[in-house]
């Protein structure tokens, strides 16, 4: 395990978390924006494929952060937790979030 000997990652300032909320925001924002344009024009994709492709978005977002940001970076099979317990738990997030989304 390389972690074990790597120093730990710098914490988070309060102003780095701010930032990454309002960068958040302003992506759902924007998702929301390019959703209703494009089911306000004649030729209106499914919503269910709107649903899929906005998901993939938002996934590789998560994985430029968890890759690329250094209070955040960790080695891929550490992006779901460090143990089954936050493992499970970020699963089921995932899974509720998803659901009413595709109903």
């Amino acid at each position: 395990d390389d972690d074990a000997a790597a120093p730990p990652p710098p914490p988070m300032t309060r102003g780095c978390a701010l930032a990454l909320v309002a960068l958040s925001s302003f992506g759902f924002a924007l998702q929301s924006l390019v959703v209703k344009r494009a089911t306000q024009q004649n030729r209106a994709a499914p919503p269910m494929q709107m649903v899929f492709f906005r998901g993939w978005i938002q996934a590789l977002g998560c994985c430029a952060v968890l890759a690329c940001h250094p209070p955040m970076r960790r080695r891929p099979t550490r992006w779901l937790g460090d143990s089954w317990k936050e493992c499970r738990w970020l699963c089921a997030r995932g899974f509720v979030g998803f659901e009413p989304a595709s109903c």
